[in-house]
């Protein structure tokens, strides 16, 4: 590897740093904007992405009967 050039790394901005900083100190719970997304396990594909595309979200929370969390529907 004769000519390689070591990596230089760019000097983070003022805003790069403090979300870096964020990232090391705010807890998730700083993120939540609300109540999450839930469907049902009885709903159709085609509800979870409608869902997904009217409220301009990522991904919704599949909720048993019983409220307990039976997966996570996502856009990926």
């Amino acid at each position: 590897m004769s000519g390689a050039q070591p990596l230089e790394r760019e000097m983070p901005s003022a805003g790069s740093e403090r979300i870096l900083k964020a990232m090391e100190t705010e807890p998730v719970s700083s993120l939540v904007q609300g109540p999450a997304v839930t469907i049902g396990p009885e709903a159709t594909i085609q509800e979870a992405v409608e869902c997904l595309q009217g409220m301009h979200i990522g991904c919704v929370l599949v909720a048993g009967s019983d409220g307990k969390l039976a997966g996570i529907f996502t856009e990926r």
